[in-house]
């Protein structure tokens, strides 16, 4: 039926196997078994997830690193502890810390992210069938691209639309929509996989698929920057 499972709900949502507090992650990095009595796999998810934030510790924090190449050992203390008052100071300004977020923080690059997608326009109908149509305009290396998209709902067409001009090996592994009734904006976060990576990004606008489009694209633009150009495959 395609309906969105919500993170919160109990043991099949994303955030019946995700681990943020510090305690916690700790506790389940040293056994498991502590804090799952059943394997993701059992209901469909395909791993745990620790989830870096502000109340993450060192161990959590060294785990993710290891697990995207970067090691520490006992000769490289000072060096892990400048990283780890760096990671506390983004993790300080936003909600999660992503693994794009990580090797930022390790290089201590600069934040900002070329835009090699940029959004020129866009348009999106649905029918009484429930599928909706979508065309997207993007401004690629000083090109000018427009491609139509297809999909179960507006954002999802309009996405669809996106990935048939950049033709990225990539896959939608969660997005999150929420709204300020008071001031109608919409928020909304997108994580995009990449083989083993993700790239987490958000994007608000008063125009809910607009915020989808923009916060998708600032994802790819992480990948992009990420890998040193645009990827073929």
């Amino acid at each position: 039926m395609h309906m969105p499972v919500q993170r919160n709900k109990a043991i099949v949502g994303s955030n019946a196997f995700a681990h943020s507090s510090g305690i916690h992650q700790d506790g389940f990095l040293k056994h498991r078994e502590n804090y799952e009595i059943m394997s993701p796999s059992d209901v469909g998810i395909e791993k745990s997830d620790i989830v870096l934030t502000a109340r993450s510790g060192r161990h959590a924090l060294r785990h993710r690193l290891e697990l995207l190449g970067y090691t520490y050992d006992e000769t490289q203390k000072e060096e892990f502890e400048k990283v780890h008052v760096r990671f506390l100071n983004v993790a300080d300004r936003q909600k999660e810390v992503a693994d794009e977020d990580l090797h930022r923080i390790v290089s201590d690059s600069p934040v900002e992210v070329p835009e090699q997608y940029l959004l020129e326009d866009f348009r999106v109908t649905s029918s009484h069938s429930g599928q909706a149509d979508a065309n997207v305009r993007l401004h690629v290396s000083g090109e000018t691209i427009e491609e139509a998209g297809v999909g179960d709902n507006q954002i999802l067409a309009a996405l669809n639309a996106v990935d048939r001009i950049t033709k990225l090996p990539t896959y939608v592994k969660d997005i999150q929509t929420s709204s300020n009734g008071r001031e109608g904006a919409h928020h909304v976060q997108v994580s995009v996989g990449f083989h083993d990576q993700s790239f987490n990004s958000h994007a608000s606008d008063t125009d809910v698929v607009k915020a989808s489009i923009q916060a998708y694209l600032h994802s790819l633009n992480q990948l992009v920057a990420r890998h040193g150009g645009l990827i073929v495959e």
